[in-house]
């Protein structure tokens, strides 16, 4: 496998095509959107986190503070138990 080289001159001479501005505006617009959905499902996630872990208190109480690790085989299948 061999490599190339480009001297900083013929970087200078070479043209890079972009699409005209109204389509970049476009696909600024378009990635902005789509930005905005990607932040409100963050969101939506974060809430419903809160009200599943608060669904599990409610039935469960606060979350044990000690875990017994119990297992036939201990380097196989470590489990973690809560005490209750």
């Amino acid at each position: 496998m061999s490599s190339v080289f480009l001297h900083l001159a013929e970087i200078r001479q070479m043209t890079i095509p972009l699409p005209d501005l109204p389509a970049q505006r476009a696909i600024v617009a378009e990635i902005e959107a789509e930005q905005a959905l990607v932040n409100a499902n963050r969101e939506l996630i974060r809430r419903m986190e809160a009200k599943i872990k608060a669904a599990i208190d409610g039935v469960w109480g606060e979350a044990p503070k000690t875990m017994v690790e119990y297992t036939a085989i201990p380097w196989l299948f470590p489990l973690k138990l809560p005490l209750w």
